[in-house]
């Protein structure tokens, strides 16, 4: 299991401390077992494991207080401890159409800015498979041979599993996706709206034109303006930081909706977009095959004038 972990000691100054530190200190001032904090449950100081479980803050600021130490240093007004268990590329080694609605649900964790890791749960996908007309890898493939033709940002699509394909549109908006299926095969899974989890209030930062909290991260190009995402993502790997996908800490129940994509004209009628529905983060677009019908009353109509 791939952890990564880090404590916040103080919100307004964006303090994080790693986590090994934290129990150093304290097992050194006996403030926590050592066996305890190695993984046992430490029911004294927030009945958690120290390793991998949130504490409550009011637990928190009343444990990290006691550790003169560090609160010398800090000031622990709003401490938690944050572990991520993140996802392997054999979640990402499957069917796309597998792995798009199981990531529902699932955190996309963005770390490295300002210290503070930025948190969202998964609450919106599309996929894309090499058979899809709407797919940027469609045609790239010689028929005859079965060879893939090296040109073009489609051909990134081929690549391992769990890595990320970024590209832009409308010359302003970064659209995130990982890549799936074995390495050679064509695949992916756009994120199209995430529900912030943990460091909203430098999301909204990032966010200026946000006017209300389901602003910050209900559309692809929201959500990689809240994290940060660019270009600098494409190719990467999403296994570990700074960007990656986790495991959730709390299981969210959640019904899975589905609709044709959204933005697209060719294969409208693949019901490949996937959402928690009910969830106000998902974003408010018109799924494709209801706006292709729109389309075609607006002529009927036209004509009939």
């Amino acid at each position: 299991m791939s952890v990564y972990a880090s404590v916040c000691f103080d919100v307004r100054k964006a303090v994080f401390v790693p986590l090994n530190v934290v129990i150093k200190e304290l097992v050194g001032q006996g403030l926590a077992d050592i066996d305890k904090a190695e993984g046992g449950k430490n029911t004294e100081y927030g009945g958690g494991d120290l390793r991998s479980h949130f504490w409550s803050q009011g637990d928190a600021v009343r444990m990290l207080s006691s550790c003169n130490t560090l609160r010398d240093e800090y000031e622990p007004v709003a401490a938690c401890i944050m572990k991520f268990e993140m996802l392997r590329a054999s979640f990402f080694d499957r069917p796309t159409l597998e792995v798009a609605p199981d990531l529902l649900g699932k955190w996309l964790v963005r770390t490295g800015i300002e210290e503070r890791p930025l948190v969202g749960r998964i609450v919106e996908t599309e996929a894309y498979t090499g058979d899809d007309p709407a797919f940027h890898a469609w045609g790239i493939v010689d028929p005859p041979t079965g060879l893939v033709q090296p040109s073009g940002r489609g051909y990134d699509l081929f690549g391992p599993p769990g890595c990320a394909y970024v590209y832009l549109i409308y010359g302003m908006y970064w659209m995130l996706n990982v890549l799936t299926e074995r390495e050679g095969v064509a695949g992916c899974v756009l994120i199209r709206a995430v529900e912030p989890v943990a460091g909203e209030a430098l999301m909204w930062d990032r966010r200026p034109a946000a006017r209300k909290p389901t602003d910050l991260t209900s559309g692809p190009g929201k959500l990689t303006q809240a994290l940060e995402i660019d270009n600098s993502f494409h190719r990467t790997s999403l296994l570990e930081p700074p960007l990656f996908f986790a495991e959730p800490e709390d299981e969210v129940s959640h019904r899975v909706g589905t609709s044709s994509r959204i933005g697209i004209t060719r294969a409208v009628e693949r019901q490949w977009r996937f959402y928690c529905d009910g969830n106000p983060f998902v974003s408010p677009a018109v799924p494709s095959d209801v706006a292709a019908e729109n389309r075609r009353k607006a002529r009927r109509r036209t004509r009939r004038a």
